[in-house]
């Protein structure tokens, strides 16, 4: 939770065993000023993709269900909901 005025940050990660994972993306309910941002891959199967969720200062005070979907090389996908408050 985060005061309006405020950015702040948060780390998401995704991991699948059998492949890497190819993309990490906002897939639905996008809002002004929530991004998934400076993404990195990972440099060999099953370890971890990460991005960084960046909720703006300027974001109007709400609460948001932030979809996060993590794709992997096989194509199989799993998502996420972050509650953005």
């Amino acid at each position: 939770e985060t005061s309006t005025g405020a950015r702040t940050t948060t780390t998401v990660t995704a991991s699948a065993a059998d492949s890497g994972i190819a993309s990490l993306a906002i897939t639905a309910a996008a809002v002004d000023g929530i991004t998934l941002e400076d993404s990195t891959a990972p440099t060999g199967v099953g370890e971890a993709a990460t991005a960084t969720l960046t909720v703006a200062g300027t974001t109007a005070a709400g609460t948001y269900e932030v979809q996060v979907t993590a794709t992997s090389d096989d194509g199989a996908q799993a998502l996420c909901t972050v509650t953005v408050t």
